[in-house]
C-alpha cells in the first residue's frame, strides 16, 4: 500500500519531469527542428494524460478529504481547483495544435510555471496541513482511492472543452 503523499509525489515528479523537458526543448532550432517538434508533440500527449488523470483523481479524491479533515480545508481546495481549472484549459488548448505552431511554444510558457506553481501550493500549503490531520491508515486509504480513480479518469482534459473548440 501507497500513501496518498507517495502517490501525489510520484505523480508530481513525473509531471515535473515532463515540463522540464519540455523547457528544454522550447525554442530549440536545428537540423533535427521537426524530429525535434514530434518528440514534443509526444512528450505534450504524454502530459496530457498524465495531468488529465492526476487532476481528476485529485479532484475526486483528494479535494473531498482536505475540504472535511483541514481546517480552512474549502478555502484551500477551492484555490486549488481554480488552479486545476486553468491548467485544464491550457492543457486542451495544447491538444488541438501541433508542436509546430507558434501557438505552441506559447502555451507551453504559460502552462509550465502554472504547473508548478500549482504543484508547490499543493506540497508546500496542503501536504502539511493534511498530514497533521491523516492518521496512517487514512492515508493509505486516500492513496489507494487516488491510484483506483486514475485508473478510470479520463485522459484528456474535459473541462472547457466545448466551449475552447468553439473558439
Amino acid at each position: 500500500m501507497t500513501d496518498v503523499f507517495d502517490v501525489l509525489a510520484a505523480d508530481h515528479f513525473e509531471i515535473a519531469q515532463m515540463l522540464s523537458q519540455l523547457q528544454t526543448s522550447t525554442g530549440q532550432q536545428s537540423e533535427g527542428a521537426a524530429a525535434n517538434g514530434a518528440s514534443r508533440q509526444e512528450l505534450v500527449d504524454n502530459l496530457i494524460i498524465d495531468a488529465s488523470k492526476h487532476e481528476t483523481a485529485e479532484k475526486l479524491q483528494f479535494w473531498p478529504a482536505v475540504r472535511l479533515r483541514v481546517r480552512d480545508g474549502d478555502r484551500l481546495a477551492r484555490c486549488a481547483i481554480s488552479q486545476q481549472g486553468h491548467l485544464l484549459e491550457l492543457l486542451a488548448q495544447l491538444d488541438m495544435i501541433e508542436a509546430s505552431e507558434p501557438e505552441f511554444s506559447q502555451l507551453l510558457d504559460t502552462f509550465v510555471p502554472a504547473s508548478l506553481e500549482h504543484i508547490a501550493f499543493e506540497e508546500e500549503q496542503v501536504w502539511p496541513v493534511l498530514r497533521r490531520v491523516l492518521s496512517p491508515a487514512d492515508s493509505q486509504d486516500l492513496g489507494e482511492k487516488l491510484i483506483d480513480a486514475k485508473k478510470t479518469a479520463p485522459m484528456k482534459p474535459i473541462q472547457n472543452t466545448a466551449k475552447l473548440r468553439a473558439r
